[in-house]
């Protein structure tokens, strides 16, 4: 066993809403680093559809981050978001993605009583336009 680094890679990231999850194992479309490793998240028309991974940790009240490699799909931005499951959102940031990997960060403070989430989606949250986007390597 290796040392703890403290940064959690995100295991079970679940869709929310009606999108739709998908493994990529071609070479056409390889994660950063060119590890086949990358996820296509496509997000439907519903507000809310979103690929999230719930912690169901208390997290100290210091400053945390999560981040994520994403790549445009159909869709050119994505929105990262941390948030208590169903209420108050801790932080947000909606970024502009390209064909290219890029590693995006939102980062926020926990009260230090309450679970978080942390997710991603295509184009915005509250949208109901579709798309599709390119997740890999998601960490908090």
């Amino acid at each position: 066993m290796g040392t703890f680094s403290g940064v959690l890679p995100v295991r079970g990231l679940s869709r929310r809403g009606s999108g739709t999850v998908a493994a990529v194992y071609d070479s056409n479309h390889p994660g950063p680093q060119g590890l086949q490793n990358a996820f296509l998240f496509t997000r439907s028309t519903t507000s809310g559809s979103v690929l999230r991974m719930v912690t169901g940790v208390v997290y100290r009240p210091v400053r945390h981050v999560f981040s994520v490699w994403l790549k445009a799909g159909s869709a050119t931005a994505a929105e990262l978001r941390i948030h208590i499951a169903g209420s108050t959102t801790l932080a947000t940031k909606i970024v502009t993605l390209t064909t290219e990997w890029q590693r995006f960060a939102v980062a926020g403070l926990p009260n230090g009583t309450d679970a978080y989430v942390c997710g991603v989606t295509a184009n915005s949250y509250g949208s109901t336009t579709a798309g599709t986007i390119y997740v890999a390597n998601a960490q908090f």
